[in-house]
């Protein structure tokens, strides 16, 4: 979806509280959002589904604890290219190299930088041993492109959240 297209659908105060009020939980009753938009049931299903279609509600999601599925350590990795080379199979070798991280499950997040770093990757894994392993095995895979890289490892989260902040 091109920005053309997003910018296209109207998001007014309704569409606004809508909003909040499904980040806060996909789930809610529509009823509920009806009331405190001051409108129509249908209006809200209406301003829902454009809401889908114009691409600014990309999904709903449930939000689960890792630690139940051996996920119980998180390290951020921060990695220097080695950008001699500039493509990689007709594409920029940071492109390339954050495409080819993004593919292991264990990989929540990839993101590319402007800085002394290249790229920060967020791996979950169930120990640091583990981690720790799979990303010496990792950036050998990669070694021709990977000049270093720092990890750290997390003691706690205090939050995590994928919510957008939406004023109204």
């Amino acid at each position: 979806m091109t920005k053309k297209e997003q910018k296209t659908i109207k998001l007014d105060n309704i569409s606004r509280i809508i909003l909040e009020e499904l980040q806060e939980n996909a789930r809610k009753d529509l009823r509920h959002i009806a009331k405190k938009a001051k409108t129509s049931l249908p209006t809200i299903s209406r301003r829902i589904t454009a809401l889908e279609n114009a691409g600014v509600i990309k999904g709903y999601h449930a939000s689960v604890d890792g630690a139940f599925f051996d996920e119980k350590e998180t390290v951020f990795t921060l990695i220097k290219l080695n950008l001699s080379q500039t493509e990689v199979k007709g594409e920029p070798t940071l492109e390339y190299v954050c495409k080819q991280l993004a593919k292991y499950p264990n990989v929540k997040k990839v993101h590319g930088l402007f800085g002394q770093n290249d790229v920060l990757i967020e791996v979950r894994g169930e120990s640091l041993k583990s981690i720790g392993e799979w990303l010496t095995t990792t950036t050998s895979k990669l070694s021709g492109f990977i000049r270093s890289t720092e990890s750290i490892s997390s003691l706690h989260t205090a939050k995590d959240t994928r919510d957008v902040q939406i004023t109204t």
